[in-house]
């Protein structure tokens, strides 16, 4: 049986004396960035902005230390947030209007944590599940199992509604208990049910839909470097793309590569958490195979960015949680449809340097740190972020996150706060 330390590099990640620990949330740092209508003699180079200015977090639920928010997805019914917990095998609905206290939907068997979780129909939502233990940082291979979870019929308490307007201070003292039970594992109305098994995985992580007629994920495999398909129809799993873009580094303790994963258009977006790059490359729609060389749109280290999972906003931003700096980054038009037309003065052309194996362009340009500083104890850890979608969501661009309360106190066991789920309102910045 194979496995792979996380927390222990992160601890020395943590310590290490190259990230400063005084950096400001509005610094920006060189990074590098490509696309593919760049012609392959010349690239584009993100000239230099003024810093934007840092978000202000909205605390709206804060659990008990050791609690490790790891996934979200905005439900489509009532756009509150479906978020996975990888401390334990339970999926919670958390309110984003403070309307209701966190309630528990589910409860996986034979799993110590649940990752990734998309909305795949109409309140039928699908997750992963598997055994990797928070406190060790150790993932069991061949453990890692999709699920379905129907909330078509689901029954929600009925709440006395607070004012939407209401979020909560940080504070390392505040602690908001889901309302679980071990002998009801699941709400009323809610039902689970295995959709496939994965013996030869080794790490399961994020999750994307592909094809929705088809019903058709796809699973980022962090340890071997897979995007697994998998028919929600039929149960069955194939390895759809096979890249050393997300592979892990082979003589990194930290064996953690393509992470977080999204399709946009004809392209599957992705990220490495080793290498710290965001890449794409294009995919069949109905099977998932690339159709194409894998284009790194960033790349940098994981002293500037610790890529965990990201979204994408209608505009082509990239807004990446940075899970061990405790930090959102935000790249501008990296995945815009023509991120980088030649009909735009404000890309000068540059030298190419090449990629690495299949990946192709590379060029200098500027990743933002909007929110979030390394050194706070409070609100750390980040691990996802979903766009909300109420009205007033829209009006402020209120972007969810998913806190773990730093993965590297799982180790020590000396946490200063528990995950949380915040709300950031991207109008601040002024990029829309």
């Amino acid at each position: 049986m194979h496995c792979f330390i996380l927390l222990p590099l992160l601890a020395a990640l943590a310590n290490t004396s190259t990230i400063p620990r005084s950096i400001l949330t509005h610094d920006s740092y060189s990074i590098t960035t490509a696309g593919l209508p760049i012609p392959s003699s010349t690239t584009c180079t993100i000239p230099s902005s003024t810093p934007l200015p840092s978000l202000t977090p909205h605390v709206l639920n804060t659990f008990p230390k050791g609690s490790w928010l790891e996934n979200l997805v905005i439900r489509q019914h009532d756009s509150n947030a479906l978020v996975t917990l990888l401390s334990s095998p339970d999926v919670l609905l958390l309110s984003t209007d403070n309307s209701f206290p966190p309630q528990h939907i589910a409860h996986i068997p034979s799993a110590l944590g649940c990752l990734g979780i998309v909305e795949l129909y109409h309140d039928v939502f699908y997750i992963v599940a598997g055994n990797w233990t928070a406190h060790t940082g150790i993932s069991q291979p061949g453990t890692y199992t999709i699920w379905e979870i129907d909330m078509r019929a689901y029954i929600a308490p009925h709440f006395q509604h607070e004012s939407s307007s209401t979020s909560r201070p940080a504070s390392s003292n505040e602690t908001t208990t889901s309302l679980w039970n071990a002998a009801t594992p699941t709400a009323p109305g809610v039902k689970t049910r295995l959709i496939a098994t994965l013996p030869y995985s080794g790490f399961l992580n994020g999750l994307t839909v592909l094809n929705p007629t088809r019903g058709i994920l796809l699973a980022a495999d962090s340890l071997y470097g897979f995007a697994w398909s998998i028919s929600t129809l039929t149960g069955s799993v194939s390895i759809a793309i096979n890249s050393t873009a997300m592979a892990p580094l082979p003589n990194s303790t930290l064996q953690l590569g393509i992470n977080g994963l999204h399709v946009k258009g004809e392209y599957l977006y992705f990220d490495n958490t080793n290498k710290a790059t965001l890449n794409r490359v294009k995919v069949d729609l109905k099977t998932g195979e690339k159709r194409g060389e894998v284009e790194t749109l960033v790349k940098s280290d994981i002293e500037t960015i610790f890529p965990d999972d990201f979204t994408v906003d209608w505009e082509g931003n990239v807004w990446m949680t940075a899970d061990v700096l405790g930090q959102m980054d935000l790249l501008e038009g990296v995945a815009a449809d023509s991120p980088f037309s030649s009909s735009s003065s404000s890309y000068p052309s540059s030298t190419t340097t090449g990629g690495e194996d299949d990946d192709v362009g590379d060029a200098e340009g500027e990743l933002q740190i909007v929110a979030g500083t390394k050194g706070d104890e409070v609100i750390t850890g980040w691990t996802a972020a979903k766009f909300g979608t109420r009205m007033e969501d829209v009006k402020r661009g209120s972007l969810y996150v998913t806190t773990n309360g730093g993965p590297v106190n799982y180790y020590f066991g000396n946490w200063t706060s528990g995950g949380m789920l915040v709300r950031l309102d991207a109008v601040e910045l002024g990029v829309y």
